[in-house]
């Protein structure tokens, strides 16, 4: 190897070490739609009964953030069910779509399986919030209605869980809607 070979090498070597890890809280997740989230640990991404989670614990106080995406139905199939409705169903009032009775259904099935929510308005829509003993739950279907997020803080402190919960769910934006806020 000649000089300049052995010096792109060592360069290539190096520089990993001198590039810092992601010092902004702010992280992005949902890959249908995709929404920011200002969340003091790393997540770290993993499949999980076909879901996507986002996951991450502070040790420092024992808190863990867990957020669960579910998708409902890609792109396609929403592009499809909308012209299958248009050139062969019947003249259907707005309110009578195929994907709001899917997000009542999506809600409904929630909140049966997690009796103690309460259904809250929630950036605009519908999600449900269920409040137990060190645990936090957010649960909505976002706005396009083909992805869920189902937003969990849990720890031993109730107070602490509480805390970190409304901050994680305060800062949670569309990115796309809030660019400028991000930057």
């Amino acid at each position: 190897m000649d000089n300049k070979q052995i010096q792109k090498f060592i360069i290539i070597i190096i520089l990993p070490f001198f590039c810092s890890s992601q010092n902004d809280p702010i992280q992005s997740i949902g890959s249908a739609i995709t929404y920011v989230v200002t969340c003091p640990c790393k997540l770290f991404k993993y499949y999980e009964n076909g879901g996507l989670v986002y996951f991450c614990e502070d040790a420092e106080h024992n808190i863990q953030y867990k957020i669960i995406e579910k998708k409902y139905k890609d792109l396609m199939d929403r592009l499809l069910n909308i012209l299958d409705q248009n050139l062969y169903g019947s003249y259907k009032y707005a309110s009578d779509s195929i994907i709001s009775i899917n997000r009542n259904h999506i809600i409904q099935d929630y909140l049966s399986r997690n009796p103690i929510g309460a259904q809250i308005d929630f950036m605009n829509s519908t999600a449900i919030l269920v409040n137990e003993d060190g645990l936090q739950k957010l649960f909505f279907v976002a706005e396009e209605n083909i992805v869920s997020f189902d937003i969990i803080v849990s720890g031993k402190d109730n107070r602490i869980v509480e805390d970190r919960f409304h901050q994680l769910i305060n800062s949670l934006m569309i990115k796309r809607k809030n660019f400028k806020k991000i930057f």
